[in-house]
């Protein structure tokens, strides 16, 4: 059986930077996997003990779809070698048994050291709605102080692919760039220590294992982060986009489906993973954003651009839904409502036509068509009746 080996684990201080480094080996060909780990307001460069944590969980999925054993002399945390070898592995494999194999994970266990200086708190600040839906409940919302935020994180592990369907450097260096700004931004405002977290971690998954869709394996990429932290944090809470009346557990689809099983699994001694945002569903969490005033210029949704473009599915959604909510102009800062209101009938009519691809479309036009708001309900029939036009055209055209 092909293998993951772990070969060296390296730290040093690069400025006002901590970087850790992994030399691996991945099917015989060698690789040097990398994190930059930056805080204005804290060192990181104390504390961080050489464990194979991170680099297990977020290589897990691939491993598992290749076939391919850890190997290492450096430890492995035992919490997380008992939850991923009795728990995630078997569980995988079982739901996917023609997509996955059982895989084994051979290196020394090591328990909580005992030496924790923190028990920081933290979420992470991409501005999106889950983001800011969570930054909101576990800051203003959390009435339990030890389960109330303290910081705020940004990674480079994959999002930052510009949706293109490949790796490109660039691309993914130069959106990173322009959307970390954002979050520095909002991190100010809020007035919480932002960690950013750099890394090639894309690069060397994608000359690996090939390109991946992020959606398939965020969940493992980002818990993946907050391990090589555990020793600083005792708490993540990571922003849900499913409940579990869409459970399922599929390696081809979005980790998301199955997270809240999942983030319990990737926990260890030292920190623990939860999932956020309760039952909200993201017309919800949308909702929710309104009251938080610190989100009208600050949101950022979109998965192609540095701004919301107001182009992509992820802007058209979120435009909709704050328009059906009647708090739109709230965001002018965030968004060019000007092109929005001039063309909000092909808005409209993509939200509707999209219903059948994706759940979250289909429950905007739930929400339409329950609403008491007139525009809305004209604009249904005004898109209705289009394609009820269209449609006898056809018909008389072909006789």
């Amino acid at each position: 059986m092909n293998k993951i080996i772990i070969e060296k684990i390296l730290q040093k201080k690069v400025g006002n930077k901590t970087k850790l480094s992994f030399d691996l080996k991945i099917n015989k060909k060698s690789f040097t996997l990398w994190y930059e780990i930056g805080c204005e307001d804290y060192d990181f460069s104390d504390g961080i003990e050489n464990r194979i944590d991170a680099v297990v969980a977020t290589f897990l999925i691939f491993a598992m779809k290749k076939g391919y054993d850890f190997y290492s002399e450096y430890p492995i945390s035992e919490r997380l070698y008992y939850n991923l070898t009795y728990h995630v592995i078997p569980q995988l494999n079982v739901c996917n048994p023609t997509k996955t194999k059982k895989i084994s994970i051979f290196a020394p266990l090591c328990k909580a050291n005992g030496k924790k200086k923190y028990n920081f708190v933290a979420t992470g600040v991409s501005c999106g709605v889950d983001s800011l839906a969570t930054i909101y409940e576990y800051s203003e919302l959390c009435e339990l102080e030890d389960y109330k935020l303290t910081h705020l994180v940004y990674f480079k592990t994959g999002a930052h692919d510009g949706q293109i369907g490949r790796f490109d450097k660039k691309v993914e260096n130069d959106l990173f760039n322009g959307q970390v700004k954002k979050a520095v931004d909002f991190s100010q405002k809020a007035g919480f220590p932002l960690v950013v977290i750099d890394s090639n971690l894309n690069e060397v998954l994608s000359e690996a294992f090939g390109f991946t869709n992020y959606d398939m394996t965020h969940t493992f990429r980002s818990v993946g982060v907050m391990l090589l932290l555990q020793d600083y944090f005792s708490l993540y809470y990571y922003a849900d986009a499913y409940n579990l009346d869409r459970f399922s557990i599929n390696v081809d689809e979005d980790t998301a489906h199955y997270d809240k099983w999942l983030l319990p699994m990737l926990s260890n001694e030292n920190i623990r993973m939860y999932s956020a945002n309760k039952d909200m569903v993201r017309f919800d969490k949308t909702k929710l954003l309104t009251e938080y005033s610190l989100s009208y210029d600050n949101l950022l949704v979109c998965w192609t651009d540095e701004e919301n473009c107001g182009k992509c599915n992820k802007c058209i959604r979120t435009l909709v839904t704050l328009d059906l909510l009647g708090k739109l102009d709230l965001y002018n800062k965030s968004f060019n409502l000007e092109d929005y209101y001039k063309n909000k009938d092909a808005y409209i009519s993509k939200v509707i036509r999209l219903r059948k691809e994706d759940f979250l479309f289909d429950e905007i036009v739930q929400r339409m068509e329950v609403s008491k708001f007139k525009l809305f309900k004209c604009d249904l029939r005004h898109f209705f009746g289009k394609v009820l036009g269209k449609v006898r055209g056809l018909f008389i055209k072909n006789g």
